[in-house]
């Protein structure tokens, strides 16, 4: 199982920065590799990504994942069955000033980038709060 974890800090309100992370119709927005997502349940979103494959070359992929949302906690968690069991999960934590914002990735199969994919997804973050201020 490979896990990779970032923090950075935003200055954002937690609450809004919050409700934009969590609307799905966002995650294209901050998610680099993500080319679409809407709701199809309660807590099953669809997506369609762009991905680079290790010695498969750049391709589409589709699915639907559980995406659940707790807005008392500030906190995202997403994730798909099978043989990478990936699992992700955000959280926005109030800070002195603005807010912190933590993404946690797990996965049962490396994949080169994903540390470089988590930067660029706050590096996403982070131009999107500096347009709501």
């Amino acid at each position: 199982m490979a896990d990779y974890r970032r923090e950075r800090d935003f200055d954002a309100h937690p609450d809004r920065l919050y409700n934009y992370l969590a609307d799905v119709g966002n995650l294209p927005d901050y998610f680099t590799q993500m080319t679409s997502a809407h709701k199809v349940g309660p807590q099953e979103v669809r997506t369609t990504a762009e991905v680079e494959m290790p010695g498969q070359g750049r391709r589409r992929v589709e699915g639907e994942v559980w995406f659940r949302t707790d807005k008392q906690a500030r906190e995202i968690e997403w994730g798909s069955e099978g043989e990478n069991n990936y699992r992700g999960r955000v959280r926005v934590s109030e800070r002195e000033k603005g807010c912190s914002v933590l993404l946690e990735i797990s996965t049962e199969a490396e994949h080169p980038g994903v540390e470089e994919g988590i930067d660029k997804t706050l590096d996403n973050i982070a131009r999107a709060t500096d347009r709501a201020a």
